[in-house]
C-alpha cells in the first residue's frame, strides 16, 4: 500500500494546563509543553487528546468535589501545538456546570477544535465527529463512566439537561452501529473508565473493551487512570486503557493541600495510530516524560527501553486468562511502590 494511503492518528493522554501550570504558561504561552513534540504532530493528520476540565470558571460550582478548570487561553494553545479534536467526556468538565460546559464548547469552535463526548443535551453530548481524511472518513465518540470516581461524581446529559455521554454498553453499540449504516471507515471511540493510580485496568473493563472492538469500532482511546496502562491488540482493533496523564497541572485537594504528581503520573506516551480503510495498520508507542516546568520530552536510550519495557509487561498481563483472579495482587503491590512514591515526592519538596 502506498504511503499517500496511510493515515497517522496521533492520540495522547489527560490535558489540564490550571492549577501551578497556569501562571507560568500566561508567561511562557499555552502551546509551551508541547514544543518539543512540534516534529511528530506536524506529520500527523489527526491529533486526538482528553480535555480534563472546563476553559472557564463562569458558572455554578459543584459542592463537595474537586474543582478543576483552565484558562480560556488554552484553547489557542492547543490549537497551536497541533490539535484537532478533544474528548470532553470525563468528571471534571462539569465542575462548573452548564454555562462553564457551553462555554469551553464555544471557546474551543473558536479556534477550529472539535469535541465530542459532552453538550447541553445528550443528543448533543452523543453526536459523532467525522473527519474525512485521504478518502476515509473517520469517526469519533466518546463516554465517561459513572463510577469513575465516587468524590469527583459525573454529571451525565439527557433530553433537556448538559452533561457527558454516559459510558454504557449497550448505547455505544448501538451508536457504532448506526456509523457503520453510515459508511463510517474508521471508529474511535474514547472511554473515561476505571480506577486511577493503577497501572492496570479493572477486569470488566477488558471485556468492555472486547465488546466495544466486537461491535465495530477499530480504536479505543482510554484515560481516567493519570498514569499508563496497558496497549492490547484484540483481533482487528487496538486498545489503549488508559494514556495516562498528558500535561497535568498540580491542584488543590478538598482538604487545602496540594495534590502533586509523582513519576508514574509524569511518565506518558504518544500513540501513533497508522491506518488505512477500514483497517488499523500499525502503531507505535513514544515514550515521553513531563519535566517540572510541565514541558513534554521524548525520552531516548535506557530511559526510553525501561518505559516500553513496562509498557510491554502490563500489557502482557491483560492478556493473561486469569487475569481476574491475580488483579488484587497486581493492585496490593501497586499500592506499595504508590506510598514510596508520595514519600519520595514531598522528600523532593
Amino acid at each position: 500500500m502506498q504511503d499517500k494511503e496511510k493515515i497517522n492518528i496521533l492520540l495522547t493522554g489527560d490535558i489540564m494546563l490550571g492549577g501551578n501550570l497556569n501562571n507560568p504558561l500566561c508567561e511562557k504561552g499555552f502551546d509551551f509543553p508541547f514544543k518539543p513534540l512540534s516534529s511528530y504532530y506536524a506529520v500527523s493528520d489527526i491529533v486526538f487528546g482528553n480535555l480534563e476540565a472546563p476553559l472557564s470558571c463562569d458558572g455554578v460550582p459543584q459542592k463537595n468535589k474537586i474543582l478543576l478548570h483552565q484558562n480560556s487561553r488554552t484553547s489557542a494553545g492547543l490549537k497551536g501545538a497541533g490539535y484537532d479534536i478533544f474528548s470532553i467526556a470525563n468528571n471534571h468538565i462539569m465542575d462548573y456546570g452548564e454555562d462553564a460546559l457551553i462555554k469551553t464548547i464555544d471557546i474551543l469552535e473558536e479556534h477550529g477544535l472539535e469535541h465530542v463526548g459532552a453538550g447541553a443535551n445528550i443528543s448533543q453530548a452523543t453526536k459523532p465527529v467525522e473527519f474525512l481524511k485521504k478518502g476515509v472518513r473517520i469517526n469519533f465518540l466518546a463516554y465517561a463512566s459513572s463510577t469513575t470516581d465516587e468524590s469527583n461524581p459525573l454529571i451525565s446529559a439527557g433530553e433537556h439537561n448538559a452533561g457527558v455521554a454516559l459510558l454504557d454498553i449497550r448505547n455505544i453499540k448501538e451508536d457504532i452501529n448506526a456509523l457503520r449504516k453510515k459508511h463510517a471507515d474508521i471508529i474511535a471511540v474514547s472511554l473515561h473508565w476505571g480506577l486511577d493510580k493503577y497501572h492496570y485496568p479493572l477486569p470488566e473493563q477488558i471485556g468492555w473493551a472486547h465488546e466495544i472492538i466486537d461491535a465495530g469500532a477499530n480504536i479505543i482511546i482510554g484515560h481516567h487512570s493519570h498514569c499508563l496502562q496497558a496497549v492490547e491488540i484484540y483481533k482487528k482493533g487496538i486498545i489503549a486503557y488508559s494514556l495516562g496523564n498528558f500535561v497535568f497541572g498540580d491542584f488543590l485537594l478538598l482538604n487545602g493541600n496540594m495534590n502533586r504528581w509523582t513519576k508514574r503520573n509524569r511518565a506518558t506516551a504518544l500513540l501513533r495510530v497508522t491506518i488505512a480503510k477500514e483497517e488499523v495498520m500499525d502503531y507505535e508507542i513514544i515514550p515521553v516524560f513531563v519535566n517540572g516546568n510541565g514541558q513534554l520530552r521524548v525520552l531516548k536510550g535506557l530511559k526510553r527501553q525501561k518505559m516500553l519495557k513496562s509498557i510491554t509487561e502490563w500489557s502482557d498481563a491483560v492478556k493473561d486468562p486469569f487475569y481476574g483472579k491475580n488483579y488484587r495482587k497486581r493492585v496490593r503491590k501497586e499500592k506499595i511502590s504508590i506510598f514510596f512514591e508520595k514519600i519520595a515526592s514531598k522528600l523532593r519538596i
